[in-house]
């Protein structure tokens, strides 16, 4: 029986493993990308970033800059607070007209993120306690107050982070911005969803897109993978950033 045992999991991690190292070569070749597209970057120069783990990946990264630096957003909604964060509010500094608004539910994260930090004026940190609430028969964790906070606001981008082992319990994660469909969306507009690549957070693009369909705005998605992925969507027009 323990040699069966030890069988199993030696071939469990031959079948892994090249799925694994796939993935962290992509990561790789989008670290250089990114760091080569913001060589010249008159606004994220010097601001340290720390992808991976449970923060986004390169991947996110590049896509996010690329839409910030060549879209130029007014309006962009965080939720989660994080490296994606740090990248946003660099581009809020630099920007006068941005508006940043950074939804966490953890007050001694904000209080340690905020501790080495300067962050620009334009950049709000809105903390909303979790709550359990019913969703699709399903008991989740969402933001307490977060229609209310966000309502009658709209945002050209939407960054949507949060760790992948962080709603273990949950069979559906960060529904919390399905309430406000369509309502949140500008005409042109960007949503970035992160760990796709993990079921619970799968479910959560995949209702995201069916919201969309469901109020008729016509939208294009793109899968984006390095060591883990993650789910971009757009407004039609804009479905060029679905093949950066």
């Amino acid at each position: 029986m323990h040699d069966w045992l030890t069988l199993k999991r030696f071939l469990q991690k031959i079948f892994i493993l090249p799925g694994d190292i796939f993935g962290k070569c992509d990561e790789i070749l989008w670290a250089n990308i990114f760091h080569d597209t913001i060589k010249s970057s008159t606004w994220l120069h010097g601001v340290p970033l720390s992808p991976g783990r449970w923060a986004v990946g390169y991947p996110y990264l590049y896509v996010l800059y690329r839409v910030l630096n060549e879209l130029r957003p007014k309006s962009i909604l965080d939720i989660g607070l994080g490296t994606s964060t740090d990248m946003i509010s660099a581009y809020a500094a630099h920007v006068p007209e941005a508006r940043h608004v950074t939804v966490e539910a953890s007050a001694e994260w904000i209080a340690f993120y905020k501790k080495n930090r300067s962050l620009s004026p334009r950049t709000e940190i809105m903390r909303l306690p979790y709550c359990r609430r019913a969703f699709c028969g399903m008991e989740t964790r969402q933001f307490e107050g977060f229609e209310d906070a966000l309502r009658g606001q709209k945002f050209d981008v939407i960054s949507v982070d949060a760790p992948s082992n962080e709603l273990k319990a949950d069979k559906i994660g960060r529904v919390d911005l399905i309430h406000l469909i369509p309502e949140c969306l500008a005409e042109q507009f960007v949503i970035l969803c992160d760990d796709s690549h993990t079921a619970c957070y799968r479910r959560a693009a995949k209702l995201l897109t069916d919201t969309l369909r469901r109020h008729g705005i016509d939208h294009k998605l793109a899968t984006y993978s390095g060591d883990k992925q993650f789910t971009l969507v757009v407004s039609k027009d804009l479905g060029f950033l679905c093949s950066l």
